[in-house]
């Protein structure tokens, strides 16, 4: 009876895989993406209710929040279309799968260490590559395919089905072979191929081993989510029995931290004196305002993640025996990492000027968001080594939700055309080039941009000109190409981008279902149709 039931609780997990594996087919194969990834997000947790229910396999409640990032990385994808951001929002959706998958039953996500929460991800991926093969073992235990005294075409038809399937590969590499020997047969073979469909067999089957691939991705996450003994359990153990490479006494770390509080600290109190003291102190050094602040961000966030991993290693690896040890450490931790914050304030401080006087693109204001939510790490780092030690790791995982979700929220491109739109404003200067790069969300800011630009007459050299040039036109054809104001540069992006959408019907179909999309649609038609 016990071995029914084994064999039962496979068959069903595997036939439950196929199916989501089907409905993966039906709603990713040659389509983008859109609300199909929502779909399949909600089919799989379904799954996995059902299938726990079944079990009587308890979730871990104080685990449940991983439910609500989840839903909402998977809707933004319907709801932005910027491949950037869209393509965090995947990344978002697997690595909380992973964590839902190996946590589904075990303790509390923000009690694991973060070697584990770095590791877990992929420990669960690796896991659920081989965990299907017992569950195909046990389904298939104690199954007949050729019962005794059978009779009839059953007997016969599997076994040639299965030498069939094994001749295929054979019989195609001999073929090429051949076809390569003769070219008469090979003319011959490629009219035989031709009316066999050979392209739409090959389709098939290709589709048919995407399925079976997804399916069995699928039955991994599910045979992770539902053993007894968690992946979390299960490499939090191992991870505790590893040692560490090597150790640092206490006087080393507390030199070195010493040494790297000094330089930092000197490097802030030059903060202090010229870049927050004004353009007077700068020019009185030699340099005008704008070259002295205008630069060095990304050298001072690398500073800021380089500087926090040191204290992370550091808390590791020293040896602290006493109470006055481990706090003289936590102090000048606390001093390193308040002024690796005021270091990361004067990399916000000189982003924002780079964007006032360049405005602002998606690369930038990526980088502004990460300074901000890197600042908060830190700061959850000093919690943590003062009252919550162990506690990091679940900060780390708030910050990395939290960055991506105040993205989604912000919604980039948007926001980027109307900062521009009002530096434009106020200086006159605008980058149109730019903002035709950007995603179809933002449509209906560069809609609402044009009435802003009559009357604007300023002309300039359009990236298109270079190719008359290379053409070596005649004169008069690359200036009327050229003599492009920035409103029929917008004008004509729009239009492009209408034409596009007509052109290209994929975002049509309800798989591939996005808001901004059918928006953009709507305005430019209702604009330019």
């Amino acid at each position: 009876m016990k071995a029914f039931t084994v064999q039962n609780r496979a068959t069903t997990l595997l036939l439950t895989a196929l199916l989501l594996g089907f409905s993966a087919d039906l709603l990713f194969y040659g389509k983008r993406l859109g609300i199909s990834l929502l779909l399949f997000v909600l089919l799989f947790v379904a799954a996995l209710i059902y299938l726990s229910r079944r079990e009587r396999l308890v979730y871990v409640r104080q685990n449940g929040w991983l439910i609500l990032p989840l839903l909402f990385f998977a809707v933004m994808v319907a709801v932005r279309a910027n491949p950037f951001l869209n393509v965090l929002n995947v990344l978002a959706v697997m690595v909380l799968l992973a964590f839902l998958v190996a946590n589904f039953s075990s303790g509390p996500i923000h009690e694991l260490r973060l070697s584990t929460t770095l590791l877990l991800p992929l420990y669960a991926a690796g896991r659920g590559l081989i965990s299907p093969a017992p569950l195909v073992a046990d389904s298939l235990k104690g199954r007949r395919f050729r019962p005794e005294g059978s009779s009839g075409l059953v007997p016969v038809v599997v076994p040639l089905v299965r030498g069939g399937a094994l001749a295929v590969p054979l019989l195609l590499f001999f073929a090429l072979l051949l076809a390569s020997a003769d070219l008469i047969f090979a003319d011959q073979l490629a009219g035989v191929l031709r009316l066999a469909r050979l392209a739409d067999l090959l389709r098939l089957v290709w589709r048919g081993l995407v399925i079976v691939i997804v399916s069995w991705l699928v039955a991994g996450g599910l045979a992770i989510a539902l053993s007894r003994r968690q992946a979390a359990d299960a490499l939090e153990e191992n991870l505790s029995q590893l040692r560490r490479p090597f150790s640092l006494g206490f006087v080393e770390s507390t030199t070195i931290l010493v040494l790297i509080n000094l330089l930092f600290l000197s490097f802030v109190t030059f903060q202090f004196r010229y870049l927050f003291g004004g353009e007077a102190q700068v020019q009185l050094a030699g340099y005008t305002y704008a070259e002295y602040a205008r630069r060095g961000f990304f050298e001072l966030v690398t500073v800021a993640v380089i500087s926090l991993a040191l204290i992370l290693g550091l808390n590791w690896l020293t040896w602290r025996e006493t109470k006055s040890q481990l706090r003289l450490f936590k102090i000048l931790g606390s001093l390193l990492t308040l002024l690796v914050m005021i270091m990361l304030a004067s990399a916000f401080y000189r982003m924002r000027l780079y964007e006032a006087a360049f405005g602002y693109t998606e690369l930038r204001l990526t980088v502004t968001l990460f300074i901000v939510w890197l600042a908060t790490l830190l700061g959850w780092f000093i919690g943590t080594l003062w009252r919550w030690p162990g506690r990091f790791a679940i900060g780390l995982m708030a910050v990395c939700i939290g960055f991506v979700a105040t993205l989604n929220m912000l919604n980039p491109d948007v926001f980027i055309v109307r900062q521009n739109m009002a530096r434009y404003r106020a200086s006159g200067d605008l980058d149109v080039i730019y903002l035709e790069t950007l995603s179809d969300d933002a449509v209906p800011e560069l809609l609402g941009s044009l009435a802003e630009m009559e009357g604007d007459g300023t002309t300039g050299l359009w990236p298109w000109c270079e190719y008359y040039r290379e053409e070596e036109s005649p004169l008069e054809e690359i200036v009327e190409a050229c003599e492009l104001t920035r409103i029929e540069v917008v004008g004509e992006d729009l239009k492009q981008r209408l034409e596009t959408l007509e052109t290209d019907s994929g975002w049509r179909r309800w798989q591939s279902t996005n808001l901004s999309l059918q928006r953009s649609h709507r305005l430019l038609t209702e604009k330019f149709g």
